[in-house]
């Protein structure tokens, strides 16, 4: 995972994006910055909204997985029953197991054996647990939103 520099913007010249608002960085202020060995380099502005995310910075396939909790923790406070919120605990299940099918593919060729394979493993108990997530109808929901962001935090990886 790649380090995420603060620095200030000194040249007039360089035209540098937040990556995330599109509002442009100019010279004096702040902005975030880090950059993969293979892909470049990214900015995001200082504001709070624009902040990289787990899955901004990986090139792993655990983007996928990253990507839908993030956008399920946000879902969740717009959640009106019980129903829904087990839909959004079960489509970020949904892309765990994708996730844990390319990680065990890839170790086929070592016997199912290695990183991999752990990886494959861990993933799927997971997803398992996330599947498992069936709230009751009696419970209040705000208690059970709070179940529901407990169970999308506890990825394995």
């Amino acid at each position: 995972m790649p380090r995420v520099q603060t620095k200030t913007k000194i040249k007039l010249g360089a035209d540098r994006k937040c990556g995330r608002c599109g509002e442009a960085i100019e010279p004096g202020q702040q902005y975030r910055q880090w950059s993969f060995r293979y892909g470049g380099t990214h900015y995001r502005c200082m504001r709070t909204q624009c902040a990289p995310r787990q899955s901004d910075l990986t090139q792993s396939k655990m983007q996928a997985v990253y990507l839908a909790i993030e956008d399920a923790e946000d879902s969740v406070g717009d959640v009106e029953d019980h129903e829904a919120l087990s839909s959004l605990v079960e489509g970020v299940a949904d892309v765990v197991r994708e996730v844990a099918d390319e990680y065990t593919e890839a170790a086929e060729p070592f016997g199912g054996q290695g990183e991999n394979q752990e990886r494959a493993e861990e993933l799927e108990g997971w997803a398992d647990e996330l599947e498992s997530f069936y709230p009751d109808g009696d419970e209040d929901l705000g208690d059970v939103i709070d179940d529901a962001r407990e169970v999308l935090g506890g990825c394995p990886l």
